[in-house]
């Protein structure tokens, strides 16, 4: 009526092109402010170290590394076995607890892939690769595999090795065989004494207060009721420490222990059985004075430790 003429089709194309560049301003926008997060009800992830389900674990230097850190660890399953499986490298030589490992895990992997089977325990060892050819190292390896199924009530096929260290160097293995026996017979003692005072210790009003204040279970634990446990920890293990000497003295004693040329008091006691009987018992009683001294010296150490834990505790 005016002169001006209305086509639908340019109406519709410019309501298009309206439409995409409004879009195109959103999407920059949101470029340079960065995307809002999805709408989700899933609880907040927590990071913490945990041992799985199903599993155990133990640690302890029994002094295969000079420097006195720590050179022994076991992992257990705590019910029926795990699937294990390797992945070997293809050295020309491979160490006693690699081809041990292959061997047990070709034994118990019945129809599965290769490098795969069926494990109740692993043991691991830093220090030395314990004799990456020839018989002995595996003759070594055969043992232990042996001591650590009897410790745990199964096969040794069942076990797996793990080692770290120099080629070729022999594992001590009377020192890995007495660790295996000693840990796994006093780890639920010190365990048991531990999670006793830790369930005391969750019961305080404290921990109510932090977690009414919103800190995560993993930060209660490490921040404040571990430290609070950390004397008890250190009586438990040195009071443990006097009979575990105790017993390590009477295994060398009957030959199942350290053997010579290992230094070890329970040994010299028993070399100097002979002595004794031709007037010379100096070798057998200075080893069980020392003996007797270094039980009673820890004990009594353990002993003032638990009362300064238990005075702090009240």
């Amino acid at each position: 009526m005016n002169g001006l003429t209305t086509d639908p089709g340019a109406v519709a194309a410019a309501s298009d092109a309206g439409a995409v560049a409004a879009a195109s301003d959103a999407a920059r926008a949101a470029d340079a402010t960065g995307l809002a997060p999805l709408a989700t009800d899933l609880p907040n992830a927590e990071e913490r170290a945990v041992m799985p389900a199903g599993f155990r674990a133990l640690g302890a230097s029994i002094g295969i590394k000079r420097s006195g850190r720590p050179d022994f660890a076991v992992i257990a399953t705590t019910g029926t076995p795990a699937a294990a499986a390797g992945v070997f490298t293809r050295n020309a030589f491979a160490a006693a607890p690699v081809r041990l490992t292959r061997a047990h895990l070709a034994e118990t992997g019945d129809d599965g892939p290769p490098g795969s089977g069926w494990a109740d325990a692993i043991l691991s060892t830093s220090g030395s690769a314990n004799a990456a050819t020839g018989a002995p190292g595996d003759a070594d390896q055969g043992h232990l595999a042996g001591s650590l199924a009897a410790a745990l009530g199964t096969i040794a096929g069942r076990t797996l090795a793990f080692s770290t260290g120099v080629i070729g160097t022999r594992l001590p293995v009377d020192l890995v065989a007495a660790a295996i026996a000693l840990s796994i017979a006093y780890t639920p003692y010190v365990a048991r004494i531990v999670r006793s005072a830790a369930l005391r210790e969750r019961s305080l009003p404290y921990v109510a207060a932090l977690q009414v204040q919103g800190l995560r279970s993993s930060r209660i634990v490490l921040r404040h009721i571990f430290p609070n446990l950390g004397g008890l920890i250190v009586a438990a293990s040195a009071l443990s420490f006097g009979y575990a000497l105790i017993d390590l003295a009477s295994l060398s004693f009957i030959g199942l222990g350290v053997q010579p040329p290992q230094p070890d008091w329970g040994l010299m006691v028993a070399n100097g059985v002979t002595g004794i009987l031709q007037g010379f018992p100096q070798e057998s009683i200075f080893a069980a004075v020392l003996i007797v001294i270094t039980v009673g010296a820890v004990n009594f150490l353990g002993d003032r430790l638990t009362e300064l834990a238990e005075s702090r505790a009240v």
